[in-house]
């Protein structure tokens, strides 16, 4: 569909649309979202960040030198087919962003940072796993610019510990 697609430019500018978009979500700034984020995934976060004290928003704010990990989890290819005059395309790319915060000063001072870090106490506030499903139209004519469509930050050590209560 796009002969001048690469993977790696995609996650390298996936990446940089995420740290703006969650400064912004910080911030509350969902007024200049509109060309970076869908409606529908809008109206999905504004009640929820309203929500959210102020030391929790905090957390919604990702820097690069904090991302030790960046990935394509999932790439989706979906047509639609009812109108037979034009075929509607579209693709998904959902990327995942492995996030220590205060990474960049770790490594600064030298401090060996273990693999198995998640399940370490002194850590386990600190990792956040960071979820964005970009969408693009392909339709012939009506092309688009990547938008984000699903947002998700959550805490590993939060899912353990739900896990543990029920």
């Amino acid at each position: 569909m796009d002969r001048e697609f690469n993977i790696r430019d995609f996650a390298y500018g996936a990446k940089k649309a995420m740290q703006v978009i969650s400064a912004k979500l910080m911030n509350g700034d969902f007024a200049h979202l509109g060309n970076l984020v869908s409606e529908e995934a809008l109206n999905e976060l504004k009640p929820v960040i309203q929500k959210l004290s102020v030391s929790q928003r905090r957390q919604l704010e990702v820097k690069e030198s904090d991302i030790y990990l960046t990935f394509p989890y999932q790439i989706g290819i979906m047509f639609d087919e009812e109108n037979k005059d034009v075929q509607k395309r579209w693709v998904e790319i959902t990327m995942v962003f492995h996030v220590l915060r205060g990474l960049k000063e770790m490594r600064e001072s030298g401090e060996e940072i273990p693999w198995n870090m998640g399940t370490m106490p002194e850590y386990q506030d600190k990792v956040f796993v960071c979820n964005y499903r970009f969408i693009k139209e392909y339709t012939k004519g009506q092309e688009s610019d990547w938008t984000v469509n699903v947002v998700n930050h959550f805490k590993p050590i939060d899912l353990v510990n739900e896990l543990k209560r029920h």
